[in-house]
């Protein structure tokens, strides 16, 4: 493994007021005061409890830039320091449950030649005002294809992708709650259906902890038994194929009462799931959705959003979740979102989703939920327009 202190450079106040720093982040903002603290003795600080933060990238348009942002008063505001200089290309994201630490997955499969890296999961302490102080880097050679918590803040869950030499990996840390450190727990590997190919493009464990979902692309969807309080996955793989290869599931999210939606290329499935961690089908929403690629976002059991693209337009289609896998489109049933939207979030107070996909001004846009649900444009911010390797973006709880 290698051990750096460096995953994110320091910019001076010099460098970030210079004419040259708005061309090399292409429009990005936010350049200016990047100081991160790299020793030992730098002091442990916990962001706020009432402030929200996220942290986006896309490596494609700005190689090994990640962005965060201060999410109030339905605006996006650059978090301390941001953007944060990186040595590799993120490709999936996530925030500890405490809100400590950042958790970065980089992996050259997905990434290709942007930055020169390690494939491997960076740590970083989330600081006052959302700064980010780098850990001893990188903590664990990795190949990320995406990554979750599990919600009891005890296990970081990564799913890894076949890159010609290794077979796709379920692999699961114990996460160090005081210092942010990762310790290897288990790892075994999945399938998916021969029906299509499988493509790692998300992974969830539920609210409850006793399951694992991950979406395979036109590989269908696997689950996986968990037990959060020991940590062991049980080695079974529960599969869900589908007839067609030209459908795919590209994302997955679970609600409350522990159903299980996944956005395909054919509209927004339901999923009930046993105590097993079987999942049986449910009910099959009949919204439009567009064509891939997709992401899905439960808010708790009230509402449903899933992100979709045809062509070079995106929209965020709004459901009324009414339990037990059921769905019902909102009214407007769709929002415009960004180009080829592939995460959406939903922040900690459930005010505010965030959608994350492409463009030159907003490729970064902040929705109001309003009180049935329907979603209002707040905020834009640019990510680039490049879409050679994934998006990346996670929001503290």
């Amino acid at each position: 493994m290698r051990s750096e202190r460096t995953g994110i450079t320091r910019w001076s106040r010099t460098l970030a007021g210079a004419a040259g720093c708005g061309a090399l982040l292409l429009g990005l903002t936010g350049c200016g005061n990047f100081f991160v603290c790299d020793k030992a003795s730098c002091p442990a600080t916990t962001p706020a409890a009432s402030v929200n933060y996220a942290y986006v990238a896309n490596s494609a348009s700005v190689p090994g830039i990640m962005n965060g942002y201060a999410l109030g008063a339905a605006t996006l505001t650059a978090a301390t320091g941001s953007p944060y200089t990186l040595n590799y290309a993120p490709s999936a994201m996530v925030v500890s449950m405490n809100n400590k630490f950042l958790y970065v997955g980089s992996n050259t499969a997905l990434t290709g030649g942007n930055v020169t890296g390690s494939n491997g999961i960076y740590g970083y302490t989330i600081g006052t005002g959302g700064a980010l102080n780098s850990l001893t880097n990188p903590l664990i050679a990795a190949q990320v294809a995406a990554m979750d918590v599990s919600p009891d803040g005890k296990w970081l869950i990564v799913m890894s992708i076949n890159d010609g030499v290794n077979l796709p990996t379920l692999t699961e840390f114990a996460i160090d709650s005081a210092a942010g450190g990762l310790t290897f727990q288990q790892s075994l590997s999945y399938t998916g259906s021969s029906n299509g190919v499988v493509t790692p493009s998300g992974v969830k464990v539920a609210p409850n902890g006793t399951y694992i979902a991950l979406a395979l692309g036109t590989g269908g969807l696997a689950t996986f038994s968990f037990n959060t309080t020991t940590g062991a996955i049980d080695t079974a793989e529960n599969l869900i194929s589908f007839a067609s290869a030209a459908v795919g599931a590209y994302g997955v999210d679970i609600d409350s009462s522990n159903f299980l939606y996944m956005s395909t290329s054919s509209g927004v499935l339901g999923f009930a799931v046993s105590t097993a961690g079987v999942p049986g089908l449910s009910a099959v929403s009949t919204g439009a959705t567009g064509n891939g690629p997709f992401s899905v976002l439960v808010d708790g059991t009230s509402y449903l959003y899933s992100g979709a693209t045809t062509g070079n337009t995106s929209s965020i289609y709004g459901f009324t979740n009414k339990g037990a896998g059921s769905i019902v489109a909102l009214s407007p049933a769709s929002v415009t979102a960004p180009a080829t939207v592939t995460r959406l979030a939903l922040d900690s107070s459930k005010k505010y989703v965030l959608a994350l996909g492409y463009g030159a001004t907003s490729g970064l846009q902040m929705f109001s939920v309003g009180t049935t649900g329907a979603l209002t444009l707040n905020s834009s911010m640019p990510t680039g327009t490049a879409t050679a390797v994934p998006s990346a973006m996670a929001l503290t709880h």
